[in-house]
């Protein structure tokens, strides 16, 4: 379990200007998928207690018969967001905690870029916005932010909103000052948009959705993680969840005119892994004597090649296209040799080991002797 992994889930569906910002019917159907997945064992793995959402409340889902009361607290807004961060990244002294893990920040609802903007990013229209009263939640910003701070070492940025440009905005910036440590450098953040620059995102009721209209972005990012080829640790690039996604998109949403497939934006170095929600299978392999140091080791399947380099205490193994790389641990064995455990869907493998060749199907085998 990801057990200092943190996430804040935003999802507004109402704001106080109804007709700049018309009611969204998939922003909360979409949280509860994105928790659902978050903290479930098989999933993401994050504990609960961890996921923080900022929802649109109950009580302005429905229309009041007389006009809204001037009291009326419009949420979510940049400011319940900034105190929910500020809560998980900073201490009671307002210094940064800088956790050695991961943060997941995702938005729906309504959302723009800016005209300058040189770089993809997007923010959310908070949902206090009314006339020429504006104020956002950018998410961009803060994935930024974080990375210079080197607040976390990984940041996930999903946001499912249209990115609509404008020049007369400003993106809301974080409450802490810019300061920049020397982490900053090993931080990665995955970042995905549900649209290009100017482009709309889409929600709508589909198949499978239990009747519930669902934004098309954040279906096709939970749709990849049960489609995309997972590698020997049972997990998923994000470069390989970003491909699956566009080659898929018109087969998954074949609708007319066709939407923009979501845009991403990988780490500066890296790449970030995610848990395959395929059904997949430990296999422990088990050689009688020590794996020479240098040595290559070949798994083949139906998906891809991958090739193993063996070191002292571990194999770094890599698919042959470059599109994944993972380190796992070598043990001893019970009768003086080593083994490694690798998790791998049901169907046709081969390892070649030096001169001996290995099929078999994780599905029925889950333990092999080299």
């Amino acid at each position: 379990m990801a057990t200092d992994d943190r996430a804040i889930l935003v999802g507004i569906a109402r704001y106080r200007d109804s007709d700049s910002f018309p009611t969204l019917d998939g922003p909360l159907n979409d949280i509860e998928r994105v928790r659902d997945w978050l903290t479930d064992p098989q999933g993401a793995a994050v504990p609960g207690g961890n996921v923080v959402t900022l929802t649109t409340p109950q009580e302005l889902l429905a229309l009041p018969g007389t006009g809204w009361p001037e009291s009326t607290v419009w949420s979510p807004n940049a400011w319940s967001f900034s105190q929910e961060f500020n809560r998980i990244a900073f201490d009671d002294k307002g210094e940064p905690l800088r956790r050695k893990s991961r943060l997941y920040l995702y938005f729906s609802g309504h959302g723009f870029s800016l005209s300058e903007d040189g770089y993809p990013s997007a923010a959310l229209f908070s949902a206090d916005n009314y006339g020429s009263i504006h104020s956002n939640l950018a998410g961009s910003v803060y994935a930024a932010a974080i990375k210079r701070a080197g607040l976390f070492s990984e940041v996930v940025l999903i946001m499912d909103c249209c990115r609509d440009v404008f020049g007369n905005f400003t993106y809301n910036p974080p409450s802490f000052n810019r300061v920049e440590n020397s982490a900053a450098e090993n931080t990665k953040v995955y970042a995905l948009y549900a649209a290009p620059r100017r482009g709309k995102s889409q929600e709508r009721e589909l198949p499978g959705s239990n009747g519930k209209v669902v934004g098309l972005m954040t279906d096709a990012f939970l749709r990849a993680l049960e489609d995309a080829p997972s590698d020997v640790a049972g997990c998923v690039a994000g470069q390989v969840l970003t491909r699956v996604m566009t080659y898929n998109w018109a087969n998954w949403y074949p609708v007319n005119p066709l939407p923009p497939a979501p845009r991403s934006v990988p780490p500066d170095q890296g790449d970030i892994y995610f848990k395959s929600r395929r059904a997949l299978n430990a296999v422990t392999f088990t050689s009688t004597t020590a794996l020479v140091p240098g040595s290559s080791l070949y798994l083949r399947s139906d998906l891809w090649n991958a090739i193993a380099t063996v070191g002292p205490s571990s194999l770094i193994w890599r698919d042959t296209a470059y599109s994944w790389q993972q380190e796992i641990a070598l043990s001893p064995s019970a009768d003086g040799g080593q083994q490694f455990t690798l998790i791998l869907p049901t169907g046709d493998h081969t390892l070649l080991v030096g001169t001996g060749t290995h099929s078999f199907d994780p599905g029925v085998n889950n333990a092999i002797a080299l």
